[in-house]
């Protein structure tokens, strides 16, 4: 099931979540599972409902949790994506991904020091999550804190090469500006 999700076979899925279910219903996984293949539909509300049956079964599926969240985060519906989410880290404080996906629905509302807290939280559990350390770089580039931001995307494309084949020549860029701009008021600063 898992597989054909990430094979992009969402049909097949829900045929064999269903399956599943009709096997045995009080199996919460394949409930998170279904979830999963509508998110990826784009058939949030019915993933919605599979995440709710899931948590509903066992109130401490983090997974479940966390992936209504998402859903409810692509819904646009943030609130209740952050009741989902703090209920995740609730039942389990070390699940990055709930943390990660905290931070991006806080960057959504503009609360940038909470989202970058959030993704602070998520490095911290897992220093190796490209994505959180990405967007964490993100919201400090919004808030023009650059030193902060490139230092947070050096350590993503470090961690991730496909997010340096993305960004990796405009981070350069960047710095190389940045190196030019100090040089300049560093002559200017001298000449004063």
């Amino acid at each position: 099931m898992k597989q054909d999700i990430n094979d992009g076979k969402f049909d097949v899925a829900i045929e064999y979540c269903q399956k599943a279910i009709e096997l045995d219903d009080t199996f919460a996984e394949s409930y998170s599972n279904l979830g999963n293949a509508f998110i990826k539909k784009k058939e949030y509300d019915k993933g919605i409902e599979q995440f709710d049956k899931a948590v509903n079964l066992n109130p401490s599926q983090v997974g479940a949790l966390s992936d209504r969240g998402l859903a409810f985060e692509l819904k646009n519906d943030y609130e209740n994506a952050l009741k989902s989410l703090d209920k995740a880290i609730e039942v389990d404080s070390d699940y990055a991904i709930a943390w990660y996906r905290k931070g991006n629905v806080l960057k959504q509302k503009n609360e940038a020091a909470q989202a970058i807290e959030s993704y602070k939280k998520a490095t911290k559990i897992n220093s190796d999550f490209a994505q959180a350390w990405l967007f964490m770089g993100r919201v400090y580039f919004d808030d023009k804190v650059y030193n902060k931001a490139i230092e947070c995307i050096d350590k993503a494309i470090e961690l991730d090469s496909g997010i340096s084949n993305e960004i990796g020549t405009i981070i350069k860029d960047f710095k190389n500006l940045e190196t030019s701009i100090q040089e300049k008021l560093t002559i200017l600063f001298k000449n004063k």
